[in-house]
């Protein structure tokens, strides 16, 4: 992911081979299973982007420091809420994929959900969002940054009266399949 994103587009987030060596105005993840991708794909991680991150010009810039350092993963997952975001972040991968073997790139697939309508890229990332809200136990009707920001203060609380905090990827997810190398292939034109 870029450290600067469009103010218009979600971030973008994808396994990548561990031969590419990402430069300082992109951020890498090192996780690698498909539970860790849904919870910071899904828009529960980009509302806490949007809500924390400096900006440069209107544009949010992702910092370690001020993003994912703070960010309060979920805590206590239940297997069966994890594995609908491993089933569904891998529905999302293989779509991607799909399109990307059709010559699309994934600029283009995702500057497809800037125009009104349904489609399939849409529903995933629906479906991941909701997915991802059952994680963490979150009520889609509520403010969601402010649900985030109450975890978080009492994931702070915790930490502080020396309990443990879970600050990263659960891993209770699945890793990634065999086809490892195929999901990792850049494609042909990126944007």
């Amino acid at each position: 992911m870029s450290i600067v994103a469009s103010q218009h587009r979600l971030p973008i987030l994808s396994f990548v081979s561990p031969a590419i060596r990402p430069s300082n105005r992109a951020v890498a993840f090192v996780f690698e299973d498909d539970y860790s991708l849904g919870i910071l794909q899904s828009a529960v991680q980009v509302a806490w982007f949007r809500g924390r991150s400096s900006r440069l010009k209107a544009d949010p810039s992702y910092t370690s420091r001020s993003v994912f350092n703070s960010f309060p993963w979920p805590q206590a997952p239940a297997q069966p809420a994890v594995d609908r975001v491993v089933e569904v972040v891998s529905d999302l991968l293989a779509f991607r994929a799909e399109r990307t073997a059709q010559g699309i790139t994934i600029g283009q697939q995702y500057d497809s959900l800037r125009q009104l309508g349904r489609s399939r890229l849409r529903d995933l990332h629906d479906a991941l969002d909701r997915a991802v809200l059952k994680v963490y136990g979150f009520d889609p009707d509520e403010d969601l940054l402010a649900q985030l920001l109450a975890l978080s203060l009492s994931l702070a609380e915790l930490e502080q009266a020396g309990g443990a905090v879970r600050a990263g990827a659960a891993r209770v997810g699945q890793r990634h399949p065999d086809n490892l190398a195929d999901r990792t292939r850049p494609p042909a034109a990126m944007t």
